[in-house]
């Protein structure tokens, strides 16, 4: 079993995957929104009396959320169709701000259901 960690940084993009785990019958997904570091790290600068106000606005409409969705696939080969699947919508994911997806091996599981 495998733990496959997706996450993407378009809200367009994301409700995409969701189409691509239901239909690989991925019924336990755990969902998390949030924002990268680097973000975060942005808006904190913006309190230091240095930093321009006027990037500080232009960096505020830049700003994306990210998506982070949580499964147990059962094998790599279900996870390697699952990551071809995501990357026909979102293009390569070595590209900046498009997402990351990581298949993370899991020992011992007790969960019942985990789809394919």
């Amino acid at each position: 079993m495998y733990l496959l960690l997706v996450i993407l940084h378009g809200q367009d993009e994301w409700e995409e995957a969701v189409g691509v785990l239901i239909k690989r019958s991925l019924s336990r997904v755990v969902v998390l929104e949030g924002s990268g570091m680097g973000r975060t790290t942005t808006r904190n600068l913006a309190l230091r009396p240095s930093f321009s106000r006027e990037i500080w606005k232009h960096m505020q409409t830049e700003r994306q959320r990210a998506w982070v969705g949580l499964s147990i696939v059962k094998d790599l080969e279900t996870a390697d169709e699952i990551i071809e699947e995501i990357e026909e919508i979102t293009g390569d994911l070595t590209n900046p701000r498009t997402g990351i997806i990581c298949v993370i091996p899991v020992a011992g599981t007790t969960v019942v259901d985990s789809g394919s």
